[in-house]
């Protein structure tokens, strides 16, 4: 009589076959969870750049910078076809918005690592309104702006 899989051996042999190919696959897994992370943000779902008041404040004395509450800041780079698309979809909407690219200002890095950092995403652009970082998508920009 044949040997029946059971529910049982199928996920040992799945299982197995993950632990041999760890170094593959925990990069992959990383990499979609971290595309996902922004993507598939809820509107209202906003990350704080800093885990409290305190550590803001030094960030922001430390490097001399200075974010207005109502206006969203656009993290981006001059080579970045997301970042324009949004930029368009914002001045059509007639928000005002602030733009701080990579690669014209060197001084904006500590704000894109910290925004990379609170996100856990390298992905542009990013969006910080109010010192969190929100969605990069016109809804959720305009109800950041609202609330």
């Amino acid at each position: 009589m044949p040997h029946k899989k059971t529910f049982f051996s199928k996920l040992t042999n799945r299982l197995n076959w993950i632990s041999e190919n760890y170094g593959a696959v925990v990069p992959v897994i990383t990499l979609i969870l971290a595309i996902g992370i922004m993507k598939f943000m809820p509107e209202s779902t906003a990350v704080p750049l800093f885990s409290n008041e305190a550590s803001a404040r030094k960030f922001f004395e430390q490097h001399k910078i200075d974010l207005p509450e109502r206006v969203p800041v656009i993290l981006s780079s001059g080579s970045c076809k997301s970042c324009d698309a949004l930029k368009a979809q914002l001045s059509g909407a007639g928000i005002t918005f602030i733009e701080q690219d990579s690669a014209e200002d060197p001084s904006a890095l500590p704000l894109f690592e910290a925004a990379k950092t609170a996100t856990g995403s390298p992905e542009l652009p990013k969006v910080i309104v109010g010192g969190k970082v929100i969605k990069a998508d016109l809804q959720a920009i305009k109800s950041a702006l609202k609330g």
